[in-house]
């Protein structure tokens, strides 16, 4: 968890200093999403 917060940090500073922040928003979606289903998965076995 520490180390997902480490990145989550990481990657909102990189996306406030590059122009392509709707990029970041959107992988970071999609990032979620795979994480949920992940989840899903982890659950039902």
């Amino acid at each position: 968890m520490l180390k997902f917060l480490s990145l989550f940090l990481l990657f909102v500073v990189v996306s406030h200093k590059s122009p392509c922040v709707s990029y970041a928003s959107y992988w970071f979606q999609n990032f979620f999403q795979f994480d949920k289903i992940q989840t899903t998965l982890n659950f039902d076995s």
